[in-house]
């Protein structure tokens, strides 16, 4: 099963999976994706070579997606 960590913990939300054979679930994954980044979240994948990449898009093929709120300061 597929997921997205949410790095803090949102909500009492640790993650969100969602099973990539069904349609419903990819819609409330890509939903709530959706709704992370309007809220200013970042999302990111990492690598085979454990590379961090940004993900502009849900993609429901990919393994796994964390979410994290960038760090504020100055």
């Amino acid at each position: 099963m597929e997921k997205m960590e949410i790095i803090p913990v949102s909500e009492n939300i640790r993650a969100i999976t969602w099973d990539k054979e069904n349609i419903e679930d990819i819609a409330m994954a890509k939903k709530k994706f959706e709704e992370f980044i309007r809220q200013g979240w970042y999302a990111y994948k990492v690598t085979r070579g454990n590379k961090k990449r940004i993900v502009l898009n849900f993609d429901p093929a990919l393994e796994k997606i964390y979410l994290f709120l960038p760090a504020l300061g100055g």
